[in-house]
């Protein structure tokens, strides 16, 4: 039986970083790779340019656009406005937008409704 631990076993640093297309992969400029071995640095290697072959995400993994809430629908904000707090999104102003979506078209009828008694 084999335990799963959550130890640190490699840290890599980079000052830059470009996107190679043709090899689909990070090439990483003017940094270093640390490798641990219970808890300890068993290796260390400096690079002036260095790929590595398992970080092959590309930058659009990286981009996570979010629309400003006057430019969404309701349906949209509910949905953000739902998700959990650890998106890192701030629920406090979403939930204002969410609801502020929906009173603000409310506004004139209920006013009409509330002037159309003092008329008479």
């Amino acid at each position: 039986m084999t335990t799963t631990t959550f130890e640190v076993r490699r840290r890599v640093f980079a000052a830059r970083a470009k996107w190679s297309a043709a090899q689909k992969l990070w090439v990483l400029e003017s940094g270093w790779v640390r490798e641990f071995s219970g808890g300890t640095i068993a290796r260390y290697d400096r690079f002036n340019v260095k790929d590595l072959p398992e970080l092959t995400e590309p930058p659009s993994y990286f981009n996570r656009e979010v629309l400003p809430a006057i430019q969404m629908s309701w349906p949209q904000l509910r949905r953000l406005h739902r998700r959990p707090a650890s998106c890192g999104l701030r629920r406090l102003a979403l939930t204002v937008q969410w609801h502020r979506k929906l009173a603000f078209p409310l506004i004139a009828p209920i006013s009409m409704l509330l002037a159309f008694p003092l008329r008479f």
